[in-house]
């Protein structure tokens, strides 16, 4: 157990797997579960991870999946690097939402608005029925117009929430844990045993109050 009480995974395959494509993989693992036909019965079997996953997806696109329950929402397709897009879900084979994984914070908007016309020009949808959303693995301030940004602080506190044992779950949950416990380490640690994380919202604080 670790000091918050919950458990601690010695060999958390996270800490390898660090890139952005980990996170994409996570990701789609993660949204699945929010299919109805799912028949994940001994991975999530309380239904934890479905109720999370559609949790996420109200709040990426809340004028028009927030008001639907969770028998009404339905993730119907889940695509990973499709022309070039991180992540697309497609929800009740309507609502089309691309998901881009940000892990550096010079990530170039335009992209979004090439993968828009991407989905417009094949006919399948309207501009009306995409969202586009930022899930952001580094500190970046910067707000994308016309876009839903979520950090991975978002995504920690949502995952505080499972009370299950899921390994998969567990492991990314500790894995952002990590992360955060990394960026605060200046404020307990000595100066001497800071790494570049410590260091680098030490000096970012020291900016904002300049």
């Amino acid at each position: 157990m670790d000091l918050t009480g919950k458990m601690h995974i010695q060999n958390n395959f996270f800490d390898y797997a660090t890139g952005g494509l980990s996170q994409d993989f996570f990701l789609c693992w993660f949204l699945s579960f929010a299919k109805k036909d799912f028949n994940a019965h001994d991975e999530d079997p309380g239904g934890e991870i479905s109720c999370l996953a559609k949790k996420f997806l109200r709040e990426a696109w809340p004028e028009k999946l927030g008001g639907l329950s969770d028998e009404e929402l339905n993730v119907t397709v889940v695509l990973k690097h499709y022309k070039n897009i991180d992540v697309l879900i497609k929800v009740n084979d309507v609502f089309n939402i691309i998901i881009t994984d940000e892990p550096c914070a010079d990530f170039c908007g335009w992209r979004i608005n090439a993968y828009e016309k991407t989905l417009i020009c094949e006919g399948k949808t309207s501009l009306e029925n995409i969202r586009c959303f930022f899930y952001k693995t580094a500190d970046n301030p910067h707000i994308e117009p016309d876009a839903v940004s979520r950090t991975w602080k978002d995504m920690l506190a949502m995952l505080n929430q499972y009370k299950g044992n899921n390994l998969i779950v567990l492991s990314y949950r500790q894995h952002l844990q990590d992360m955060e416990n990394a960026l605060n380490s200046w404020q307990a640690e000595p100066i001497e045993n800071w790494n570049s994380q410590a260091w680098t919202v030490f000096f970012a604080i020291l900016r904002k109050a300049e």
